[in-house]
């Protein structure tokens, strides 16, 4: 059967409409190119990286996730960060790496003093050049205070071998007197002792062997627990 010439006609009409559309698209797509490329040079570098930025968002949103996953990670460390970073560099600049240390953990951030480095030995009395470390401690303290929830001072001895009652009941005063002098040192320097706590420990907490000397040495310590405030820890939404 012959198609009539009108059909012909209207087929061939409806071919150029489609034709001129997918070139209006063209033209349209080529203006808003030059649109956007004459805004980006007339405006400063920082609106082009926010332009830049927000294009980037958009085209992976799946890199974009990433980058707020990292950032709530770290976020939700930054009581601990802020004492690490001030107390290491105090402890590098002062060469103190021999008798402080710092051990981070979910909790918080324990902060281990060797006794040698406050008190004389064997005993509860406190050396007079124990008071720097103690100052930069309580200077650290005041400025996260609001961001922790707790701070408890533990008194820790070696075990030299004598169990017998006398000896015992000494490691236990011993190690509780220490964390309370540190206490008072702490409340004497300006920290709030709302938060505070002690705790004696006597050589029931050791972190090295009792059997040689370097290791009694690190045993005999007090320790500086902070844990952290973790609802003030949380990232903002």
């Amino acid at each position: 059967m012959r198609r009539s010439r009108i059909e012909d006609e209207e087929e061939h009409s409806s071919s150029s409409e489609r034709w001129l559309l997918t070139y209006s698209d063209m033209i349209t797509l080529l203006l808003a190119l030059f649109i956007i490329m004459y805004g980006m040079s007339a405006v400063d570098s920082t609106k082009v990286q926010n332009l830049s930025k927000e294009f980037e968002q958009v085209l992976n949103p799946s890199d974009n996730k990433s980058e707020t996953e990292e950032t709530g990670t770290s976020a939700s460390y930054t009581t601990v960060d802020k004492i690490s970073k001030k107390l290491n560099n105090y402890i590098s600049k002062n060469k103190l790496s021999s008798q402080v240390s710092l051990v981070e953990s979910d909790a918080g951030i324990n902060i281990q003093l060797k006794d040698s480095l406050l008190f004389q030995p064997n005993t509860a009395d406190l050396l007079d050049e124990q008071s720097p470390i103690i100052q930069e401690i309580s200077g650290v303290l005041s400025l996260v205070y609001d961001e922790i929830d707790h701070v408890s001072i533990i008194g820790n001895t070696a075990d030299v071998g004598n169990r017998d009652r006398y000896n015992e009941e000494d490691a236990w005063r011993l190690s509780a007197t220490r964390a309370l002098k540190v206490l008072t040192l702490l409340t004497d320097q300006g920290v709030k002792p709302d938060k505070l706590s002690i705790e004696g420990h006597s050589h029931y907490s050791p972190i090295a062997t009792n059997k040689t000397s370097e290791g009694r040495a690190k045993n005999r310590r007090v320790e500086i627990m902070i844990y952290k405030n973790s609802s003030t820890d949380e990232k903002t939404p």
